[in-house]
């Protein structure tokens, strides 16, 4: 085992060098609106004390969940409640609702946050339902269930939380509904719409801007156009810079490294250094190119709608580029509101010759849900024989980093998998795969489970297929990439190669 955590640890290490291009400060406050059927709240929330609370905020506030839901509970003096419940002809269907998220209680309960609740006894079952704190709650909520994670608070309508706080409160026949505020109401009346308090709608007016790619997961070939978008709450026109990034890690040097100025319409490629860059101005039927891409002008397609700047580039990558890479996306606004990097998948320009090499990596879909479990498989070659290869490794992580991530080494000749911990250690404790007696039948961290049960290995000529049964956390929600690494028994050293791109939601 010794032997194994050693070249696990270099291995990592050794490759992490390079300078990432530095993305600026995020600027502006994060600023949703609650319109409601009394008046409109506006929150200013609280990324840098709760970021996975607000974040699940978010995501249900994009998808339009709160849009039409419900203010179901309300005790004056203590607080209001929504997030949970919609109406329809009577009935109160309940919010789809995403896993559950770790608590991050930072902030006290004071007047006039917004907090999330929480199942009793479980600090770390939050899911769609927030509260607003009518009074200072602090000697209470601070102390109960790990403290309840204050995520924003009141930036204008104090008064309309109050004026909902003030609205008479009554039991309906539902054991979930006991304290709905209820206007213009009798007691064994039917509920009708315009007794409702509603949240109308649910908006991001201010905040940095966001990145997607289409399609987020890897795509192939030496000549390609790919698309991605770029959206800033506060509409398009405050768009600055978007830059995207294509590379074997987050790194500007040697790398396909593109920045548009939306603008005044120009198109910048890095040069191989990454400290300068040649300037396209579009449209244009001009090419840029360094040493591992080129870019037709005539190709670039840039559209603005609302809040959303579409953006088309036709690659064709040099022959010296091969291999697989990381796509990587961030975005500038006007304020100097800032996305910060994201992964957004990968791409393969074309196979290696060279040996060992990590091939492919098998994925269900672009997307995984957290608290299900979900076959990942990959693939590694070596010219000689596949049980030459000692060890392999995967690699699951925003950025190529053993810390914090899901990091597995196999053994091959002992028929182990081991997981590296929190703070990049080797754990002590393996899982032996195709049913092998010996090992664990789970290993864990913080951001994700391997099952022993279903995990297998096959050795077929110069292939190995590794397939892992893993579960991701709550804590590790968002866009990650999938890295493959594999060295020989001789000591022969693939490095870090992208195999493909994911989002735990």
């Amino acid at each position: 085992m010794m032997r194994v955590q050693i070249r696990l640890a270099w291995f990592v290490l050794a490759l992490l060098a390079g300078a990432a291009p530095a993305p600026a400060q995020t600027g502006s406050d994060l600023t949703v609106r609650l319109s409601t059927s009394l008046g409109n709240i506006d929150l200013v929330l609280f990324p840098e004390s709760a970021p996975v609370t607000v974040e699940n905020f978010l995501n249900y506030v994009r998808r339009g969940a709160y849009d039409n839901s419900i203010i179901h509970r309300s005790v004056p003096g203590f607080v209001i409640q929504g997030g949970g419940f919609t109406f329809n002809a009577g009935a109160f269907p309940a919010i789809p609702i995403d896993p559950p998220i770790r608590n991050e209680f930072r902030v006290s309960n004071t007047r006039g946050t917004i907090s999330m609740a929480k199942m009793g006894g479980n600090p770390n079952s939050a899911t769609s339902q927030w509260f607003f704190n009518l009074a200072d709650n602090s000697q209470n909520l601070n102390f109960q269930n790990g403290g309840f994670t204050v995520f924003g608070r009141v930036a204008a309508g104090l008064e309309i939380m109050d004026q909902i706080a003030a609205v008479p409160i009554f039991r309906l026949n539902n054991a979930a509904l006991t304290d709905v505020p209820l206007r213009n109401y009798q007691s064994g009346q039917s509920v009708s719409e315009a007794n409702l308090v509603f949240v109308r709608s649910a908006t991001i007016l201010n905040g940095p801007p966001s990145t997607l790619a289409t399609p987020s997961v890897t795509t192939n070939g030496r000549r390609i156009a790919r698309t991605f978008t770029f959206t800033s709450p506060r509409g398009v026109s405050e768009l600055g810079v978007v830059n995207v990034l294509i590379n074997r890690a987050l790194d500007g040097r040697q790398a396909c490294y593109l920045a548009y100025d939306s603008v005044n319409n120009l198109l910048v490629l890095q040069d191989d250094a990454g400290t300068d860059g040649s300037v396209l101005a579009l449209p244009s039927t001009n090419s840029l190119r360094n040493s591992q891409c080129s870019v037709d002008g005539a190709g670039v397609q840039a559209v603005k709608s609302g809040t959303t700047l579409t953006l088309t580039i036709p690659f064709t990558f040099t022959e010296s580029f091969g291999g697989a890479h990381a796509v990587y996306l961030a975005a500038r606004d006007r304020a100097n509101g800032n996305s910060g990097w994201a992964s957004a998948g990968s791409h393969l320009v074309s196979l290696l010759p060279t040996n060992p090499l990590p091939l492919t990596a098998g994925l269900a879909g672009p997307t995984v849900r957290a608290g299900v479990t979900t076959p990942i498989s990959a693939l590694y070659r070596d010219a000689t024989a596949s049980t030459n290869l000692q060890p392999v490794q995967l690699l699951i992580n925003s950025a190529l980093d053993g810390a914090n991530a899901c990091y597995f080494g196999f053994d091959h000749t002992g028929n182990y998998v081991y997981l590296v911990g929190d703070n990049g250690e080797l754990q002590p404790t393996p899982v032996r795969l195709n049913g092998a007696p010996g090992g664990a039948a789970s290993i864990q961290n913080s951001q994700c489970t391997l099952f022993a049960a279903g995990s297998t290995f096959q050795d077929s000529g110069d292939t190995l297929t590794l397939v892992l049964q893993v579960q991701f956390k709550t804590a590790f929600l968002g866009r990650r990439l999938v890295y493959g690494g594999a060295q020989t028994i001789g000591g022969a050293n693939s490095g870090w190669h992208v195999l493909g791109g994911l989002r735990v939601d």
